[in-house]
């Protein structure tokens, strides 16, 4: 049984793949309002308005799905889930835009706020995943990254990575990186001359896998199982921010505790000096006597003993923080005298 399993999957594989060349491959995309979806696909026709685009205070600016013919390519435009006066029937309107009974290239447009990705977006993909069969593989756009969520998706794949795994339905084949353009930003059918722009986003639409998918097998999409799907990311997302909130707060407590001082210790240290000089008796004995001439004078040398201290922070971390040195008091210890004539130049 497992042999003829396998042989009938080839088999429909096989199908699949004849039916794909020479065949028209759709390619189309799926995004909220404002994702940047119609702007995309204009770039990729090189025709501006082609698919019309630009700012909408309210709803989306595309309310049916458009599908416009390139040789053998159809590219197909359609309105977003998150459009606040016309979901049902922009739910319909991709419903029916599956159901082409065609060669799907499908692709999912997303614009991150702050770095991360809205519940919309990720609700609308997962709503329009279910509605398809499982091995029908699809690619996500991350588009109008600015500079520094560029470069923490970037340098840091694991972050979309989880991402996906936590709160997606089925992970995708593959997802692109594009930085937001000023030529585009805020734009009213606009399309950029951005040369590794384009390049990258062809080359990824060139490499996505294309699915074959039966208009029987998609399945009905509402609104009501949208607005579930929002609801339950959005208490995901509220549970991780809680989360990491707790983890601030112990990383914060932990950096306190290792920065603040456990206990303090006491630490003296003695600096030395040489002298050299006149006994200090001798130089008494000489202004008692209002300095009149002696024979001789005794001469004394050793060592000025100072002593200092300072106390200690010893951190959480295990670290030292030194404090400063302070004087205490100081010594002396006469290591020689020896007695010299007194100078004459002193008589």
């Amino acid at each position: 049984m497992v042999k003829l399993r396998l042989l009938y999957n080839t088999l429909v594989l096989f199908i699949l793949a004849c039916s794909i060349i020479n065949a028209e491959i759709y390619i189309a995309m799926y995004g909220n309002p404002g994702s940047g979806k119609s702007t995309l696909l204009s770039c990729l026709t090189n025709t501006p308005g082609n698919f019309p685009s630009g700012l909408s205070k309210v709803t989306g600016l595309t309310k049916e799905f458009i599908e416009k013919k390139y040789g053998d390519v159809v590219y197909i435009d359609t309105p977003g889930l998150a459009d606040i006066y016309d979901k049902d029937k922009a739910a319909n309107q991709i419903e029916e835009s599956l159901k082409k009974n065609e060669n799907y290239k499908l692709i999912f447009v997303a614009q991150p706020t702050a770095g991360r990705i809205n519940p919309d977006d990720l609700a609308t993909m997962n709503l329009i995943i279910k509605s398809i069969p499982e091995y029908i593989q699809f690619g996500i756009i991350y588009n109008k990254l600015s500079k520094r969520t560029y470069q923490d998706y970037t340098n840091d794949p694991n972050l979309l990575g989880e991402l996906h795994k936590t709160h997606l339905k089925r992970q995708p084949h593959s997802y692109l990186l594009l930085e937001k353009l000023d030529e585009l930003d805020d734009q009213d059918n606009a399309i950029t001359t951005n040369e590794k722009f384009m390049t990258d986003l062809k080359n990824f639409i060139t490499q996505l896998p294309v699915s074959h998918i039966p208009k029987k097998e998609v399945e009905q999409i509402t609104t009501n199982e949208y607005e579930d799907q929002l609801k339950v990311i959005q208490e995901n997302y509220k549970r991780e921010e809680e989360k990491r909130q707790k983890e601030i707060a112990r990383l914060v407590q932990q950096e306190l505790y290792l920065n603040s001082c456990i206990r303090y210790e006491t630490q003296s240290e003695e600096r030395t000096t040489d002298f050299e000089r006149m006994s200090p008796i001798t130089i008494s004995e000489l202004q008692r006597r209002k300095m009149m001439p002696a024979s001789e004078i005794i001469y004394e040398s050793g060592y000025k003993y100072d002593t200092y201290t300072r106390t200690n922070c010893i951190k959480g971390s295990g670290a030292i923080q030194y404090g400063e040195w302070i004087y205490v008091s100081s010594r002396e210890v006469i290591t020689d005298q020896y007695q010299s004539p007194f100078p004459k130049s002193h008589w």
